[in-house]
Order: structure tokens, then C-alpha cells, then sequence
């Protein structure tokens, strides 16, 4: 049962191997430093990806689920991986990767942060890019 930061890390240290790593993809993280900036212009991307994604963590409400000596509370929050792709590409490579990503965090409970079920947004056109959206609804206990 992890702390908030142990917790948050887990959640980002996750995404570092399953998505970054394994997945190869390009991913600007909470603020990370500015070699990864928020306006990556496509045509600097690598001509075979031409992909990034922004990853963010938002926890929510923490509430008292148990009483006694030791007390538990539970905090549920929603990480947001948002791909970015060339415009004029078509939808078929980012929408794969939304559904990878949202298999590699479905329905399953790793160091303590349970990962619910992944919703797949699509946004659409975001100024050069195209913008589809993976909301991943996480919670996490904790023991005081």
C-alpha cells in the first residue's frame, strides 16, 4: 500500500518501461526539462513514428475507507497519455497505439496502484497534429 509519491512514481515509472521503452515512443512527462518541449513540431519527429505523446498524472479525492489503529485511505486519480501524430497520415498507426496502451494498463494492479478499465478519446485536430487521448483511471491505498 504506497504513499502518494510512491505511488505517482510507480505510476510514471510504468509508463517509462511498458510505453516509452517498450513501445518506443516519445513521451514529454511532468515537467521534464525543455529538450522534450510541449510544441514539438512534426516534422522534426523521426519520419518512421512521426508520433509523441504528453503524460500527465492527476490525482483526485482521497477518502477514509477504513477506521481503527491503522486507518486506510484511498486516493483515485486518472493519468492522461496524450499521442500527437502527423496530419494527413491517416488514424490507423495512432489509434494502435492508444489500444496498446490501454491493454498494457487495463484491469490490473501493479506495486500497489490498481489501474481500472482505459478510455480511448479522440480529439482530433490539434493545429499541425492529430490528438487522441488515453485516460487511465488508477487508485491506490494507503495505511496511516
Amino acid at each position: 500500500m504506497p504513499d502518494y509519491q510512491v505511488a505517482m512514481k510507480a505510476i510514471r515509472t510504468r509508463f517509462e518501461t511498458q510505453v516509452e521503452s517498450g513501445l518506443s515512443l516519445f513521451v514529454q512527462f511532468d515537467n521534464e526539462a525543455a529538450d522534450k518541449p510541449d510544441a514539438v513540431r512534426p516534422s522534426e519527429l523521426d519520419p518512421k513514428t512521426k508520433m509523441w505523446c504528453r503524460f500527465s498524472i492527476k490525482s483526485g479525492d482521497s477518502n477514509q475507507t477504513t477506521v481503527g489503529k491503522a486507518s486506510t485511505e484511498q486516493t483515485v486519480g486518472v493519468a492522461f497519455a496524450q499521442l500527437f501524430f502527423m496530419i494527413g497520415e491517416g488514424t490507423q498507426d495512432i489509434n494502435e497505439m492508444a489500444v496498446n496502451i490501454k491493454n498494457l494498463f487495463k484491469r490490473s494492479t501493479i506495486d500497489g496502484v490498481t489501474y481500472m478499465t482505459p478510455s480511448i478519446i479522440p480529439v482530433g485536430r490539434t493545429n499541425e497534429q492529430w490528438q487522441v487521448n488515453v485516460q487511465i483511471p488508477f487508485r491506490f491505498h494507503e495505511v496511516s
